[in-house]
């Protein structure tokens, strides 16, 4: 278990625009901005979608159905077992159809519910003392890409007094080569954004100090 800590540090005001400050420089590429929805149309439109294409199976389903009865009647076992085929490979596509169109409704209709909390009361947090905060970040033979993003990316959040801990899980005595490197690069992952976040924080550091002396 690694912990990698990112306390909020007082300094200067942030640097112009053209000059991006050492968390920016952390954090790449950009993340994309979030697309705005009509939902008086988006929502109504989802649900009707969803309507047509549970309306369009009942009816082939049902079509589906008599003909594989039929085939079975008739003791055409072949055809019976290839028509029973083709409506399991069908049912599957439009399973994976309903799961998506029922995710896109619900996320919709969570958007339209949701209101952003104010600056103001997100800056609160900064007003008095704040509750410590400890990201737990689960690992198991994972790619060090993608635990170096998240790490940095619960690092770099607003909320003072937090701690960052990397839980490793992969096993302790590695049976090859291969797996002994892997968890030697997690292991040394904290340690190496630490001396990141420290050498970005010293010059910070220094010219709060010398504005204090």
């Amino acid at each position: 278990m690694k912990a990698l800590k990112a306390k909020a540090r007082p300094g200067p005001e942030a640097p112009p625009e053209s000059v991006p400050s050492p968390a920016a420089r952390l954090t790449e590429p950009p993340v994309p901005e979030r697309r705005e929805y009509d939902f008086r149309f988006e929502i109504p439109f989802a649900a009707f979608l969803l309507t047509v294409t549970l309306a369009i199976c009942a009816v082939v389903g049902w079509e589906q159905v008599e003909q594989l009865l039929a085939f079975v009647e008739q003791g055409n076992t072949i055809s019976a077992l290839g028509h029973g085929l083709f409506m399991a490979i069908i049912a599957m596509l439009i399973y994976g159809n309903l799961v998506y169109q029922l995710t896109r409704l619900g996320y919709l209709k969570r958007r339209a519910r949701h209101r952003p909390v104010g600056r103001d009361e997100l800056e609160r947090a900064y007003l008095g003392e704040a509750r410590p905060l400890a990201v737990l970040v689960p690992s198991y033979k994972e790619e060090p890409e993608v635990v170096r993003r998240t790490l940095l990316s619960a690092a770099l959040q607003d909320y003072p007094q937090r701690r960052v801990v990397l839980l490793i899980d992969d096993p302790a005595n590695p049976g090859n080569d291969a797996d002994t490197k892997a968890l030697q690069t997690m292991e040394e992952l904290p340690r190496t954004l630490q001396r990141m976040f420290d050498d970005a924080a010293a010059p910070l550091e220094r010219e709060r100090d010398a504005y204090l002396a």
